[in-house]
């Protein structure tokens, strides 16, 4: 089931013309071939299946797959021990492929899933990594540097190496997958 929704997550990044989204395809093209090395915890955001209601005709299959993989995957949240307050408890996340993935790396490349409930501020951070967002379900205001524009399904960001970035939801959740590619991609530059 989760090589279903590694094959519809490359099939929306492959309509996107940017570089990142292509390097994202290539390396899904190379974890279809994996087979997953998982331990799964259930997802701790309990209306996991309200994405089906805010997708898009375009997103809905890899909704429906996500929906249909999200018992195989290993679902946490981040450390409130390690981020400010107010959102970890809001928010769950999911590493598919990455030294902490279901899938172990061939590359420095790490992607995965992030559930933001709603009315919740993912503060502003930044990290070494360059990083790509391709919303599935719901949307949310991101920012990048100055800039803020809303994503809705099936739109797609990328966020330049140690730009400072954030996350405002309002009155939905947002589903995403997520990527991280450059020479460091390990959690050990992410900063608030």
């Amino acid at each position: 089931m989760l090589s279903s929704f590694l094959r519809e997550v490359r099939a929306l990044l492959e309509t996107i013309d940017e570089s990142m989204a292509q390097e994202f395809v290539s390396l899904l093209d190379r974890a279809a071939a994996m087979t997953p090395l998982t331990d799964p915890a259930p997802c701790p955001v309990p209306d996991l299946a309200r994405a089906r209601d805010l997708a898009t005709p375009a997103t809905c299959p890899a909704i429906d797959a996500l929906l249909a993989s999200a018992g195989e995957l290993r679902w946490s949240r981040p450390d409130p021990a390690v981020v400010p307050p107010g959102w970890a408890h809001r928010s769950a996340m999911t590493e598919i492929i990455g030294s902490e993935g279901a899938i172990a790396p061939a590359t420095n490349e790490r992607f995965g899933i992030f559930l933001l409930d709603t009315e919740c501020d993912y503060p502003d951070h930044w990290h070494d990594a360059e990083e790509f967002y391709l919303v599935l379900a719901g949307s949310g205001d991101w920012t990048i540097g100055d800039t803020t524009r809303t994503l809705t399904a099936g739109d797609y960001s990328r966020t330049p190496s140690r730009a400072h970035h954030a996350i405002i939801t309002r009155d939905r959740p947002v589903f995403t997958v997520w990527g991280w590619s450059g020479d460091d991609t390990t959690f050990d530059s992410y900063r608030f």
